[in-house]
């Protein structure tokens, strides 16, 4: 089955180096995507000289939601789905392939995510070798969309584009966009099935350099979930 053209975009601030083994992480993919973006809102983020070539730099407001909404609207009409990553996350090289041959043979499903093998607490080198070692990805398909999977976990999605430039996200969430995939999942339903896909394998390394501030966060904690309830 040919494989339709797949965006991937990585809103990053301030971690150049981790955002280097993300994208040779992505490198590895069997199903190459058709570009890499990389979103930032300085060019102090961009990715190092040696890998510029590879991606695609852009530049826009700060925001997690107004920097992936900056790439999406740069992603020609055609490419068929969108996966987003964080920067601090590393895929089973099947990840893509996995993903975009379910989405293919499920019409009703919108987007999905990873099963997440470890979400913190880890090592670059120590998810490299826990991909390595598990057998996961060798598993028949299978979308968990009850309970807590029905929604999208931001870290790493790959969604139909088409419905993702009807809804976007929302750029009113500020600072760090505490539950985006929340927000984004729940618009997404409209659409059709969101969920986990059993098959498409990551590590979430949750580094936590570069991030914004306890305070900050915590804000956004309270202001975002605030925010939700008057929608």
């Amino acid at each position: 089955m040919e494989i339709p053209d797949t965006a991937v975009i990585i809103a990053t601030r301030g971690r150049p180096q981790i955002l280097t083994d993300t994208l040779q992480s992505i490198k590895r993919q069997t199903h190459r995507p058709f570009r890499v973006y990389v979103s930032v809102s300085s060019l102090e983020d961009a990715p190092p000289a040696e890998l510029s070539k590879a991606v695609t730099e852009l530049v826009g407001p700060p925001g997690g939601c107004a920097q992936r909404n900056t790439a999406i609207r740069h992603v020609p009409l055609d490419v068929k789905y969108i996966a987003f990553f964080d920067d601090d996350m590393e895929v089973h090289p099947s990840y893509l392939e996995q993903a975009v041959r379910f989405l293919e043979k499920n019409s009703d499903v919108v987007g999905i995510s990873g099963i997440l093998l470890a979400d913190g607490k880890i090592s670059r080198e120590a998810a490299r070798t826990l991909l390595e070692s598990d057998a996961t990805w060798r598993s028949g398909p299978s979308l968990k969309d009850r309970g807590p999977y029905h929604l999208l976990h931001g870290c790493n999605m790959v969604i139909r584009s088409g419905q993702l430039r009807e809804t976007l996200f929302d750029e009113n969430l500020p600072l760090y966009s505490y539950c985006e995939d929340y927000d984004l999942s729940l618009r997404l339903e409209n659409f059709g099935r969101v969920g986990g896909l059993s098959n498409a394998v990551g590590v979430h390394l949750q580094t936590q350099t570069a991030r914004v501030s306890g305070k900050r966060y915590g804000y956004a904690m309270i202001a975002n979930n605030w925010y939700f309830l008057r929608l």
